[in-house]
């Protein structure tokens, strides 16, 4: 009994071989691994038409003597719409063809395929069409030059037909097209775009604009402080509409020195109005020992500011001693 079986089994395998093999080739293959199908077509309406469900890719083979429009139509029922595919040398698009030619297309979830005759002139045009199971990478959908078989343009300028573009709204504030194309936008001291977004803040309860230092804004000036005798000695003259910023101030006396720095309208502040570290005379600002000094700021925020724009800048000193060091400030409004 063990020995009937065992030569059942080795018969009923032998003849599912068999029924997998190839005729043509002898190869073995699985059930509804392919599938093909072939028509001559000369007349107008005439098609081939294939049993999709199964199959991930159907390649149309056209050849033959023949004028005439063939074109692809896909199913999922008995009403056909037309179909896009690619040829086997482009990764463009179409849904038809007047030449002969191999085109393939995808075909998941569709029931059938055919090659139809829309327009006829004269000819036979004879349409193979072999389906598998490959997977739908196989026809390089993975492709990043194109989408849906257009080709994607990341240049400029005018392009060609067919050429997917990408609408931009006229109302989005970031993407205004008259403002971002603009080769300005992003440099120094270039004017702020119509379309740009400011970035806020908050006091708590109310938005708020950030603020930039003007010492980390604008451009710094540093004044070499030598003076030997007790005067006033301009540092810096007036700029129209704009403030000094003191960013930094590094004083060192060799003697018994009162110094102030002043603001006057003014040149060379014969007559100063306002004092930066005081008041308007030597007296009112630092009263210095003698090697004694003092050291004010980094230069990345301001520490002193004119009490308005459009003023002369000056030091005063009350003696006749070394005075030395530096001071960094800008202009701006």
């Amino acid at each position: 009994m063990v020995a009937l079986v065992t030569r059942t089994a080795a018969v009923g395998l032998f003849c599912v071989l068999m029924a997998w093999a190839s005729p043509a080739t002898g190869q073995i293959t699985p059930p509804y691994q392919q599938r093909a199908t072939t028509g001559s077509l000369d007349a107008a309406q005439e098609a081939t038409s294939l049993d999709a469900r199964g199959l991930g890719v159907v390649a149309f083979q056209l050849t033959g003597t023949w004028s005439a429009t063939v074109t692809f139509e896909s199913t999922l029922n008995t009403t056909y719409v037309s179909a896009s595919v690619r040829t086997s040398t482009s990764q463009t698009a179409v849904s038809s063809a007047t030449t002969n030619g191999i085109y393939v297309m995808t075909v998941s979830g569709y029931a059938t395929v055919r090659a139809r005759v829309s327009a006829y002139t004269s000819g036979t045009v004879t349409v193979t069409i072999l389906g598998t199971m490959a997977a739908a990478d196989a026809l390089g959908s993975n492709n990043v030059a194109q989408l849906g078989g257009a080709s994607i343009n990341t240049g400029s300028g005018t392009i060609d037909t067919g050429t997917i573009r990408t609408t931009i709204a006229t109302d989005d504030p970031v993407n205004d097209a008259a403002v971002e194309v603009s080769a300005s936008i992003g440099t120094t001291a270039a004017a702020v775009p119509a379309s740009a977004v400011q970035v806020g803040g908050t006091d708590g309860t109310n938005l708020t604009v950030p603020y930039i230092d003007p010492c980390q804004r604008e451009a710094r000036t540093t004044y070499v402080v030598d003076i030997v005798t007790a005067t006033t000695t301009e540092i810096a003259n007036q700029v129209a509409s704009e403030f000094f910023w003191l960013c930094s101030v590094h004083l060192f006396t060799a003697g018994i020195n009162n110094v102030a720095i002043v603001e006057d309208d003014t040149n060379d502040c014969a007559s100063p109005t306002a004092g930066l570290n005081g008041g308007v005379t030597a007296a009112e600002g630092y009263n210095f020992i003698a090697n004694q000094g003092i050291v004010v700021g980094t230069g990345e925020f301001y520490i002193m500011r004119t009490a308005t724009a459009n003023r002369y800048l000056c030091i005063i000193t009350s003696a006749a001693v070394q005075l030395s060091g530096t001071i960094t400030l800008v202009s701006a409004p």
